[in-house]
């Protein structure tokens, strides 16, 4: 493994720290991750702009890549890539292959990128090169709106059952950090949600996206609240998104960091992930009612 890679491997566990807040803080909205730092050594760097970018990617991938209701694709990962295009008056190219094919697509030339959002695996750095991720899969709890779970540490969930699905990376760290809670494993994360959602579990933990996603959706019908505050871990890191290159094409892979370094710094970033991402939900202060009041996406 490189030592670019290992470099921002190490960071990002600095950077985005748990945040645990104490209950008074649950009726604000739960903070929306910090999408990517900011490299001030990069930025002192010239890499070479591309004349064109040819961006393999399959339309699989939602919220990150998928297609709408009029066949266009679209998503988080396709509106970061056209921003860049545009800003820097690139030629750019999307090309949809299926997804077992777009690494044999870049190997033999027939791309520059490839954009949807592979797993980083070591035998992938061997033979690729990703940017910084500008997505960071993080671990986090939700409890019922009516719940008494209230704050985000170990002391407050002792004893408490804590739901996980049987066989993730979520299992793993929940069976390492919460030795004192009553872990409760399901087969799979529909069962463990209806499971929060009946009162059967005191709290869930999961990927925070896909748990930000039921708990604003119809399925959850408001029963539900994201706790402020994420857990980072090597463990999930394997499913960061960033955009990965060939192994030699370092540069581009600089380059593409300097233009999603300067969204970071403008806010393009967050703006962009408030349109297709969730922001979570918070529960209203108590006494105010039941109900759960919405972060909608901007």
């Amino acid at each position: 493994m490189g030592k670019r890679v290992v470099a921002w491997m190490g960071l990002w566990l600095v950077i985005v720290t748990p945040v645990m807040l104490p209950a008074t803080a649950a009726e604000r909205p739960p903070a929306f991750p910090r999408l990517r730092h900011i490299d001030a050594v990069l930025a002192a760097r010239t890499p070479q702009k591309p004349a064109r970018l040819r961006i393999l990617l399959s339309d699989d991938a939602p919220p990150f890549i998928y297609r709408n209701a009029g066949g266009a694709l679209t998503g988080f990962s396709v509106a970061v890539m056209r921003r860049i295009c545009a800003d820097n008056r690139i030629r750019c190219r999307f090309i949809v292959r299926p997804w077992d094919h777009l690494e044999r697509e870049l190997a033999i030339g027939r791309g520059d990128v490839i954009l949807s959002p592979l797993r980083m695996t070591r035998a992938r750095f061997e033979r690729l090169t990703f940017t910084r991720p500008y997505w960071k899969a993080l671990g986090g709890f939700a409890r019922r709106v009516n719940g008494g779970v209230k704050e985000l540490n170990g002391a407050a969930l002792a004893g408490r059952r804590v739901g996980m699905v049987r066989g993730s990376l979520h299992a793993r760290w929940l069976t390492r950090h919460l030795p004192h809670s009553r872990l409760v494993s399901f087969k799979s994360f529909d069962a463990a949600t209806k499971a929060l959602k009946s009162g059967g579990i005191d709290a869930l933990f999961g990927d925070w996206l896909q748990l930000a996603f039921y708990v604003q959706g119809k399925r959850a019908a408001g029963c539900c609240v994201m706790m402020r505050g994420f857990v980072p871990s090597r463990l999930f890191a394997y499913n960061h998104v960033a955009i990965a290159t060939r192994a030699d094409a370092a540069s581009l892979a600089d380059w593409l960091d300097q233009r999603l370094d300067a969204m970071q710094a403008d806010g393009t970033l967050l703006r962009l992930a408030r349109r297709f991402l969730p922001a979570g939900v918070a529960a209203r202060t108590p006494g105010a009612g039941g109900n759960a009041k919405k972060d909608k996406a901007k």
